[in-house]
């Protein structure tokens, strides 16, 4: 966990100088009768050639950690990619990671966007699952949608961004309900990106 977080903080001072693209993201769930949930990611993402890239990712949480190197592509308003890494749990296992995300501009507004995104991981064991889906309309300041999560639930999420110079500052909250704990986990989200 401590080299992990070295990694991120890293991360963190030397991604900018050379990366595209670059987003970190904070977030907190509180269960009800339960600890609070803390879990960080950074990725950042550098354009190769011809719509393709490659972006690696962290996160860590409390008792767990993974990292992956995303490869990705994207025509237009589609995008996807697929990556390899590594997650620790009890002990550290192979992942393999694919995702997908739609995102059109709505009309000539290139500030309003839809966007659809799902990711999934593959590995050794049990492990493999579905982890993510969410459905968000987006303009220049306002965010509103519904996501899906394992581990965090599912429900509507509002959002609102900040843009200060180069970086754009998101603030979400997200009411989700945890159907495989049977519980309430309110959730609040802090992104930074430069896009």
């Amino acid at each position: 966990m401590k080299k992990l977080f070295v990694i991120v903080i890293i991360s963190l001072m030397a991604v900018p100088a050379f990366s595209q693209f670059v987003m970190f993201e904070q977030d907190f769930r509180f269960p009800i009768e339960q600890k609070t949930l803390p879990f960080t990611q950074i990725t950042w993402e550098q354009e190769i050639k011809g719509g393709f890239s490659i972006a690696p990712y962290f996160a860590t949480t409390t008792g767990w950690n993974e990292g992956f190197v995303y490869f990705n592509y994207n025509i237009g308003s589609l995008y996807f990619g697929i990556g390899p890494g590594i997650e620790q749990l009890d002990k550290w296992s192979f992942r393999f990671s694919p995702w997908l995300k739609f995102a059109p501009q709505i009309g000539s507004d290139s500030t309003k966007t839809l966007e659809i995104f799902s990711l999934w991981e593959f590995g050794t064991g049990v492990g493999n699952y579905w982890y993510t889906t969410s459905f968000t309309y987006e303009s220049s300041k306002i965010s509103v949608g519904a996501m899906a999560r394992r581990s965090y639930g599912v429900g509507p999420i509002i959002g609102y961004k900040v843009k200060t110079g180069a970086w754009n500052l998101k603030f979400t909250g997200a009411p989700l309900y945890d159907f495989e704990d049977n519980t309430f986990k309110p959730t609040v989200i802090f992104t930074i990106t430069n896009w």
